[in-house]
């Protein structure tokens, strides 16, 4: 989400400042949705487009950068711009309660099934709901997120314009593939990365504190004692955290960064079991298993309708190996 400098949003430090520019932020708002010309214009969606562009701008950077100093920089940064704006949404959330019930309704409504990028256009926009929710991050929901990534991905797994891997289509008679699991995850790695980063900014804004249940007011006025910065220490120990997702390649160490703890204890072979049971032919061209290979033939032309042909990124961005 790009504009140009003459737009301004107004960030408060503290509760009297709040006060005093509040109409003026929900005037930028508006302005920004217009000129970013989303389909919802609500706070709560420009202030996700936001949170969202800032963990795909870092994980780009990252992308490029090799040096451990250049990589802290950028994650500083990051962190800095994502508290910023968390701050915001949460001075908003606390004085507007229909703004919690939407990321309530967002939330559960994902989890009863309604997982179709029609119900939910970003997985990213999720993800930022729950830091607001009275229904926060668990391991249900993440697992959720992930399958539903994993099949947003299939397009662009097979087709030749993406990760070219046309030879995953073809579903083995065997209980388990390694080769599978591997190239699965392979073709698709930006997007997971992009994934643990949400899930790891997520987190750690939300968890800043040690009862994941206080109120958002006290969540809002605890980030006013740093004028909304993030606290200190806390972007030192983030960078860490981001180069060892760097390293991470393979669905285990992926599934662990995600909080799906119930493979803790469990070998590789029984990742693939992980994404089976959820019904056959669920995904013809992906990890999943389907129970007697008659759906084996789905794939990129039963996709394609669902997935509107291409998939983005979990920022919108439209990078073709996301889940968004």
């Amino acid at each position: 989400m790009a504009f140009n400098s003459n737009y301004w949003l107004p960030l408060p430090i503290s509760r009297r400042h709040f006060g005093t520019v509040k109409a003026e932020i929900l005037q930028s708002l508006g302005t920004l949705a217009s000129a970013g010309s989303f389909a919802d214009a609500s706070h709560f969606s420009v202030l996700s487009h936001f949170l969202n562009d800032i963990v795909v701008s870092f994980s780009e950077e990252a992308e490029r950068s090799n040096p451990s100093s250049t990589l802290t920089h950028a994650s500083e940064k990051a962190v800095e711009s994502y508290f910023a704006i968390y701050h915001l949404l949460l001075c908003l959330a606390a004085d507007n309660p229909s703004m919690v019930r939407k990321a309530n309704h967002k939330i559960l409504h994902f989890l009863s099934g309604h997982t179709s990028k029609t119900t939910c256009p970003n997985l990213g926009h999720l993800l930022v709901a729950t830091l607001i929710s009275d229904h926060p991050l668990t391991e249900t929901l993440s697992v959720a997120i992930i399958k539903e990534a994993i099949l947003r991905n299939v397009v662009w797994m097979l087709d030749p314009t993406g990760a070219d891997m046309p030879e995953l289509s073809y579903l083995e008679p065997s209980a388990i593939s390694d080769y599978r699991l591997q190239n699965t995850f392979a073709a698709s790695r930006t997007s997971y990365r992009l994934l643990m980063f949400c899930h790891l900014f997520c987190k750690t804004a939300r968890g800043i504190n040690t009862h994941n249940n206080k109120p958002l007011a006290h969540l809002r006025d605890d980030l006013f004692t740093t004028h909304g910065a993030p606290p200190r220490g806390l972007a030192p120990s983030m960078a860490r955290e981001i180069r060892r997702i760097q390293s991470i390649d393979a669905f285990p160490p992926f599934l662990r960064e995600m909080g799906v703890q119930r493979l803790q204890h469990a070998g590789e072979s029984r990742v693939h079991g992980f994404f089976a049971g959820d019904g056959a032919g669920e995904c013809g061209g992906g990890v999943f298993d389907v129970a007697d290979g008659s759906d084996a033939g789905v794939g990129v032309e039963a996709l394609e309708g669902a997935f509107g042909g291409g998939c983005g990124g979990v920022g919108g961005r439209g990078r073709g190996d996301g889940a968004d």
